[in-house]
Formats: C-alpha cells, sequence, structure tokens
C-alpha cells in the first residue's frame, strides 16, 4: 500500500512538471530507485522525445530536472542498415521489449538502450542496450550494459534520495 500511495504521489509531481513545462504527455512512467520508494525516476513521452526528471517523495515532494532526447525512430536513426533486414528487425524487437523507450546512447548512432533505466534517475544513458556493428549489418547485435558508479554520481544519487540542493 506504501509503495502505490508513493507511486501516485510521484506520478501527481511527474504530471505537474509536464504541464509546468507546457507538455501533455502521451505516456507517463514512474519507476522507484534501487532499493527505496523515497526517490523515482520519471519518464513521459511528448511528439517524438522522452523526458527523465528524478521525483523525491518524502514528507514533502520535489523534483530534480533532468533532461530529454528523441526516442528511437528507425526511418530517421537506422538509416545505415536500410537495406539489411536483420539489422531493422532485430531493432524493432528491443523497442517492442522497451515498450517503445529506446533511444540511442548519448553521441552512439549505433547504440540502442532502454531509457526506463539508468544509473541516475535524471540522467539518459541507459544501463543497458544493444549495439550494432555497421560493417557486420547481418550480424546479431551485441548486448551491452553501462552501469559504472562514479563516486559522483553515488554522492548526486544520495543528495536526491535526502532531498538536498544538488548545488551542496
Amino acid at each position: 500500500m506504501l509503495g502505490l500511495g508513493q507511486q501516485q504521489r510521484a506520478e501527481g509531481a511527474a504530471a505537474t512538471v509536464a504541464q509546468q513545462r507546457g507538455h501533455d504527455p502521451q505516456r507517463l512512467l514512474v519507476k522507484p530507485t534501487v532499493g527505496n520508494l523515497v526517490l523515482w525516476r520519471s519518464l513521459y513521452a511528448v511528439g517524438d522525445s522522452v523526458w527523465v526528471d528524478a521525483v523525491r517523495v518524502g514528507t514533502d515532494v520535489r523534483t530534480y530536472p533532468g533532461t530529454h532526447r528523441a526516442l528511437f525512430d528507425p526511418d530517421r536513426d537506422l538509416t545505415w542498415a536500410t537495406t539489411h533486414a536483420r539489422a531493422q528487425n532485430d531493432a524493432e524487437r528491443f523497442v517492442a521489449a522497451t515498450r517503445g523507450w529506446a533511444v540511442l546512447y548519448p553521441g552512439q548512432a549505433l547504440r540502442l538502450g532502454d531509457s526506463r533505466y539508468a544509473m541516475l534517475p535524471t540522467a539518459i544513458a541507459p544501463l543497458w542496450g544493444i549495439e550494432f556493428d555497421s560493417t557486420a549489418v547481418d550480424a546479431p547485435p551485441r548486448w551491452i550494459t553501462s552501469r559504472e558508479m562514479t563516486p559522483a554520481t553515488r554522492r548526486q544519487f544520495v543528495t536526491m534520495l535526502l532531498g538536498r540542493d544538488l548545488a551542496d
């Protein structure tokens, strides 16, 4: 019951953030961060983009602005593989597995990731995904993970979990 209540509070805060930005989300999702029901990752889709923020639902509600990125679009993002059905099919399966939350990794045109999960709730760099080889487009993509927890990332996470200003 506590988890459901916290989820509803986080969803309400995420909807408010979207509204303040002038957005009318087509989809909105909140997910608790690892090991707690206080700090949540908020995602919402508007047009062809996903917006990511952190929502802390303790005794009061606090949001931490994140970032946004274009959702994966095979027509735009797979131009290097237009004649290769294998890459197209693998990308489509991955998008389906992410329920439409797939994005390209920042600065990585051949890496497709699941934007629902990241090391920080305000970050867009996915924890896992697939990587294509443009020189072997008929080969299956390679499964990749990006789970490096640096001291700076840990400090930022704990700061948000405790409800403090990120500048502290």
